[in-house]
């Protein structure tokens, strides 16, 4: 046998294990981006900005904010529902106060329903793209910029749609 046939198989061994590795490590970062790309799973697209026709057509937004368990944080929506047209680029605000004496950094994930609707639903800017830093006893107010693309008035499946539910769920980072 070989003396360079050992190494070639431990080499090969500990490059696929640390590929898996890796792997496992950024999956719920590139699944969380995919999802993004094709609004599948309930999360909205991410765009850069609207040239979407504005159609005559309202629709009801509603907006809903979640805790994770054993965060001391006040989250909710400046606004329970809004009515918009359909192409409108909109402006919805968060708020966030931090309730601890110490400062805290936060993520948030959105859930649009109904199910399926998410891939008409483009966001400009979010704070759930990346992380909030809170300083102790901050209160901040976070926006949210999108719209909802005027194809969904083709889709069969969603054209008797007169709601669509946001509903943000935010996590200690």
């Amino acid at each position: 046998m070989d003396k360079k046939k050992p190494h070639i198989i431990v080499l090969t061994s500990v490059t696929i294990v640390l590929s898996m590795l890796g792997l496992v490590y950024y999956s719920p970062s590139l699944y969380q981006l995919f999802c993004e790309i094709t609004g599948i799973n309930g999360t909205p697209k991410k765009t850069q900005i609207s040239s979407a026709e504005v159609t005559s057509q309202d629709i009801k937004i509603v907006f809903d904010s979640n805790l994770a368990p054993d965060l001391s944080l006040k989250f909710f929506p400046e606004q329970r529902s809004i009515n918009i047209k359909i192409g409108e680029t909109k402006t919805a605000y968060y708020i966030v106060e931090n309730l601890y004496t110490k400062d805290i950094s936060t993520m948030s994930v959105v859930s649009v329903e109904p199910e399926g609707v998410a891939k008409y639903v483009n966001k400009i800017e979010c704070f759930c793209f990346s992380q909030q830093d809170l300083l102790a006893k901050e209160l901040k107010k976070m926006p949210i910029v999108f719209f909802i693309s005027p194809e969904i008035l083709q889709d069969p499946d969603y054209t008797a749609v007169k709601e669509i539910y946001f509903s943000y769920t935010m996590f200690e980072s």
